[in-house]
């Protein structure tokens, strides 16, 4: 009796010989039934059969050894019939058979034990045929043979059971067969196997190279992780290498699913993350995970305040604490004293991480009330803290005062600097500040002598004279537009102070030559020039003839 899957439908078929002759073939059901046996020829009395690839096909073949000492070979068509059968002489009273490689050519051979001594051996050529037998002695009356490779050379050896009580190893003296040549090279644990472990039913051609095709009840049985549950790869090699030195301790690359272990992850335990043997899941996100960390977390509470699950935004695969929060993503990026010094608690009361402005206002409102100097509230001051001072020190601030109508040059900017806005700004009063010069220094204006300002009736416009930069060396440029040109013409240097000029210093809208050239009145003047007809004196009549102004 033999076994195999003879219609390549993966459900194990029966072969028996029977007795009379021939041999009959029950097709399994794969529930442990079978059908009715088909039966064909074969010889009288079979002692024994073999089931192999013996033309290299894929198909499996059978080989019956009959009581009259020749073997028959059945092609197998593929479907669960056989072909006619094809007879070889073997020896006389054929008791055993086996099949195997013996020669290293990769083709099956056969092995006969006789009756009357000895075995046989028939190699095959690779298309289910086989040259003459060869015969090598055993022992009296050989019952039964087993093939394997006794002695760890990687060539089959024969053992012989014998009627007479021992046994006879008869170790195999060819070239072991190189298994290099073939598609599949054998490295790592699958160099100790033997043949017929991997080459079920003697079949050596087709035979696919896949881990999958002998290691698929491992791949079903599998546990932990649940290969078949979590729909793993059935590429073994992904996992527990090529080398197969070892089935166990096989490593995944994580990075293959999208989602690459770093940090924390790399020690975790497979089943921390797939909960229940779930290998199935499709997102790679954070929260999938760490859903009860975020929900529960208070500090900040970030179910409550609507924050992003996206937990990479915050934390690192390195440690789940310490996270950092890049707050430029909130439009409002922290800088100075914000970024280094200012728990979140701090902008954020009561775990309010739901605001919906940055303006400054809103976390200083207490300090813009509470300053007097100047006072913020009551003198109206923009709401805008940024304006004046910046997140490095609130202390500090800096005012730019040409956003106002009067803008600081000279003497007023240093004034400025030191923070001595109260000279200008009277009683607090920053909200009707005049603009005007005058408005601050009516004192200067009234008591000034030298010219008497107020009495000779100066204009108010302060800056006709005076400059920014210092109060004192005023100039009255606009004397050069009348008709003494004392900056630019022939006076300039010819005066010290106005009065030499302006002796009346309540009045310096009226003034004579003769106050300084050489004419003691005004009759003086016209009698001097009394030849010339048509001269009439009046203050500006110098003019006329002198212009070395």
């Amino acid at each position: 009796m033999a076994v195999g899957d003879f219609k390549g439908d993966k459900k194990l078929d029966l072969v028996v010989a029977n007795g009379d002759g021939g041999v009959s073939v029950l097709l399994g059901n794969g529930d442990g039934s079978f059908q009715a046996p088909v039966s064909y020829p074969a010889s009288s009395e079979p002692r024994a059969l073999v089931v192999g690839d013996f033309n290299g096909d894929g198909k499996l073949d059978l080989v019956v050894a009959n009581g009259d000492g020749g073997v028959r070979v059945l092609l197998g068509n593929g479907d669960g019939s056989f072909q006619a059968p094809v007879s070889y002489q073997a020896s006389s009273e054929p008791r055993a058979l086996v099949a195997g490689v013996f020669n290293g050519d990769g083709k099956l051979d056969l092995v006969v034990a006789n009756g009357d001594g000895g075995v046989s051996v028939l190699l095959g050529n690779g298309d289910g045929s086989f040259q003459a037998p060869v015969s090598y002695p055993a022992s009296g009356e050989p019952r039964a043979l087993v093939v394997g490779d006794f002695n760890g050379d990687g060539k089959l050896d024969l053992v012989v059971a014998n009627g007479n009580g021992p046994v006879s190893l008869l170790l195999n003296q060819s070239t072991p067969f190189d298994h290099s040549k073939t598609p599949f090279l054998l490295t790592g644990a699958h160099t100790t196997l033997q043949c017929n472990q991997c080459h079920v039913y003697n079949v050596f051609v087709g035979t696919p190279t896949a881990c999958v095709s002998c290691h698929l009840t491992d791949y079903n049985n599998a546990t932990s992780p649940p290969h078949t549950a979590g729909l793993f790869p059935q590429d073994c090699t992904q996992c527990h290498g090529s080398s197969a030195l070892n089935w166990t301790s096989a490593t995944f690359n994580h990075a293959t699913t999208g989602f690459t272990l770093t940090g924390f992850h790399v020690t975790l335990q497979c089943a921390q993350c797939h909960v229940n043997n779930n290998y199935s899941l499709t997102s790679a996100a954070c929260w999938n995970c760490h859903q009860t960390e975020y929900n529960g977390t208070t500090i900040p509470p970030h179910k409550s305040s609507g924050f992003a699950q996206d937990c990479s935004g915050c934390h690192t695969t390195i440690n789940w604490t310490g996270a950092t929060f890049n707050h430029a993503t909130t439009g409002f990026t922290l800088t100075g004293f914000h970024a280094t010094s200012v728990q979140c608690a701090q902008c954020h009361v009561n775990n309010n991480f739901s605001l919906t402005s940055a303006a400054c206002w809103n976390c200083h409102q207490t300090e813009y009330n509470g300053t007097t100097n100047p006072p913020h509230q009551s003198a109206g001051f923009a709401q805008d803290c940024s304006t004046c001072h910046s997140t490095t020190d609130w202390t500090g601030a800096t005012f730019v005062h040409p956003t106002t109508p009067l803008q600081l040059t000279g003497f007023h900017a240093t004034m400025l600097a030191n923070n001595q806005c109260s000279l200008c700004h009277v009683g607090n009063n920053y909200t009707t500040t005049p603009s005007a010069c005058y408005s601050c220094h009516q004192t200067d204006y009234q008591n000034t002598t030298n010219p008497g300002h107020a009495a000779a009736g100066f204009a108010q416009t302060c800056n006709t004279c005076h400059t920014f930069i210092d109060w004192t060396g005023a100039q009255y440029t606009a004397h050069d537009t009348a008709y003494f040109k004392i900056y630019s013409g022939t006076h300039n240097g010819q005066w010290t102070t106005c009065g030499d000029c302006h002796t009346d210093s309540a009045n310096y809208a009226t003034f004579t030559c003769i106050a300084c050239h050489a004419h003691s009145n005004q009759a003086s003047v016209t009698a001097e020039h009394s030849g010339n007809n048509n001269f009439t004196y009046t203050p500006t009549s110098c003019y006329t003839c002198h212009s070395g102004v």
